[in-house]
């Protein structure tokens, strides 16, 4: 689909690929299983000789998910496309970002200097992911968790990279905020929504998010007063002044009716005219199905028409959810998430 003067539709793909490789906790566990024969105590054995420790892997299958997933996009050709949990910056760049550089010349992410010091805190945090430890060798493990993680240096990111078949402008990133009650997991990673414009084939205004895990963090940072909230910056009635989509992971279950009604009443707060586009979804069954039978983990997006009665604009006409599998073996979905495809008319205004 080519983006020009004429054209007719516009189309815009969110996803949370859940790709954990390079990611800073997929680096410690690599580099922690790689040192597990070294660490010892005193003269006593090494943790690997009186456990029989593994170490879970968090990368599993990404190499594979990751070509795929770059043939999907190709396949589908979306005018934009937010991808989130794309955590490593080394692993983004060789998997997604060259691979897809010809279809989408026009790309946006963000990397922060690896500023994290290990604490007891953080070691808990990875700690969790080996699942039940034997009390007398915790110590041990998160001595060995947090050697680890300060001696890692280099970028780490939010997982958030936009992709575009036009040109961007006026790209910004904002952090959120640290608030009391966050689940330890967020305390590692820096959340935040990501922005972008266009001005062609419509002005638009578009933001990506991966929220925190903790509701009650979700609604206090959507319902800032300020433009720490990516919700306000965009869909404002007194500032907008282009189309705007505010679109990505909430964190919120979909089918879980007060999480939902709770982030629409904050909507129609900041402006009674954004639209829930997963509301044109018809089908229930149209959401992923986990493990659990749980239908939750589809992205949300929010639109919302500019003031300039004389301008293109977009005007949605339907929103689908993919399913996305590996070729090779079926039964492995691309991610514990689904892709959305949301799909507008360009109209005069």
């Amino acid at each position: 689909m080519s983006t020009s003067a004429n054209q007719k539709t516009f189309s815009i793909l969110t996803f949370n690929t859940k790709l954990f490789k390079g990611s800073l906790m997929d680096q410690v566990l690599v580099d922690l299983e790689a040192r597990l024969d070294d660490i010892k105590v005193g003269n006593l054995p090494s943790l690997k000789e009186i456990f029989n420790i593994k170490v879970p892997h968090l990368s599993e299958q990404d190499d594979a998910r990751a070509i795929e997933i770059v043939k999907k996009i190709k396949s589908l050709s979306p005018d934009i496309v937010c991808l989130q949990e794309v955590w490593g910056p080394d692993f983004r760049k060789e998997s997604i970002i060259d691979p897809l550089t010809i279809e989408y010349p026009y790309q946006y992410m963000q990397d922060f200097d690896f500023g994290l010091h290990a604490s007891d805190d953080m070691a808990e945090v990875v700690l969790n992911h080996f699942g039940d430890i034997p009390s007398m060798l915790r110590d041990r493990l998160k001595d060995a968790i947090k050697l680890v993680t300060n001696s890692i240096t280099g970028k780490m990111t939010n997982g958030l990279v936009i992709l575009s078949k036009t040109k961007l402008s006026n790209c910004s990133t904002t952090e959120y905020a640290r608030l009391s009650g966050e689940d330890p997991e967020d305390t590692l990673v820096r959340k935040g929504f990501a922005k972008i414009q266009i001005s062609a084939p419509v002005n638009l205004t578009l933001a990506t998010t991966h929220m925190p895990t903790t509701p009650d963090i979700i609604y206090q940072l959507l319902s800032a007063k300020d433009t720490t909230s990516p919700a306000r910056w965009l869909l404002d009635t007194s500032t907008q002044w282009t189309d705007s989509i505010f679109l990505g992971d909430f964190n919120l279950h979909y089918y879980t009716d007060s999480e939902r009604k709770k982030l629409n009443d904050i909507m129609r707060d900041i402006n009674p005219n954004a639209e829930d586009l997963l509301t044109r979804i018809k089908e229930r069954e149209a959401a992923y199905t986990d493990l659990n039978g749980s239908k939750e983990r589809i992205d949300y997006i929010y639109f919302s028409q500019a003031k300039n009665a004389n301008a293109r604009r977009l005007s949605p006409r339907k929103v689908e959810v993919l399913d996305w599998h590996l070729d090779k073996d079926p039964s492995c979905t691309l991610s514990d998430h689904r892709p959305v495809l949301a799909t507008f008319d360009i109209v005069k205004g």
